[in-house]
């Protein structure tokens, strides 16, 4: 099972953009995320727990459809971001 987060940008260059954030930071406090331009890259937990927004079922809707496309059918969406 492959637990993710989906977080809207608040701000920025990036503003309103979608991100399924993977739980599970490494050594750098770092987490893998995806979003639709850039697909897989990693972020800081600080910068999405403190610039994101928690996304709603309908905003993060064409994300989810688009992981579901390349192979990810074992999803588990929570609805906060947390530290593993």
């Amino acid at each position: 099972m492959t637990e993710i987060v989906f977080r809207v940008v608040k701000q920025g260059q990036f503003k309103d953009s979608i991100d399924a954030v993977f739980l599970g930071t490494d050594q750098r406090n770092r987490n893998q995320c995806y979003a639709h331009m850039g697909q897989h890259s990693e972020g800081d937990y600080n910068y999405f727990l403190q610039e994101t927004r928690p996304a709603t079922p309908e905003e993060y809707r064409d994300l989810l459809h688009e992981l579901k496309s390349i192979g990810y059918n074992d999803l588990k969406i929570l609805k906060r971001l947390i530290k593993k």
